[in-house]
């Protein structure tokens, strides 16, 4: 779970991971009272290892029944790994999952 601050409302965040595949299933976003404001599942995923992209992610829960799905296809690697590197903002926690 992570907080959200903007004034004084607190926006929360849960994730939902499964540590055998490596990949996340859900984030459900609520607001200060709890109430639900989103809900990403992330499913089909593909790719290499650590590079694993989803191929669908529907968003639900967005109030007046809107639910958004979207489908990738055609995902490609062309180059490997090593070769993206991106600098590490100011502020930012970086943490290593096993």
């Amino acid at each position: 779970m992570s907080a959200l601050t903007k004034g004084k409302k607190t926006t929360k965040s849960y994730l939902l991971f499964d540590e055998e595949k490596d990949v996340y299933l859900k984030r459900l976003l609520e607001n200060s009272d709890g109430k639900p404001i989103a809900e990403m599942s992330y499913g089909n995923w593909s790719g290499q290892a650590a590079c694993k992209q989803p191929l669908k992610i529907t968003l639900s829960d967005l109030g007046y029944g809107i639910k958004i799905s979207l489908k990738f296809s055609d995902l490609r690697f062309k180059t490997a790994r090593e070769k993206y590197s991106l600098p590490i903002p100011g502020g930012y926690n970086r943490q290593f999952t096993p």
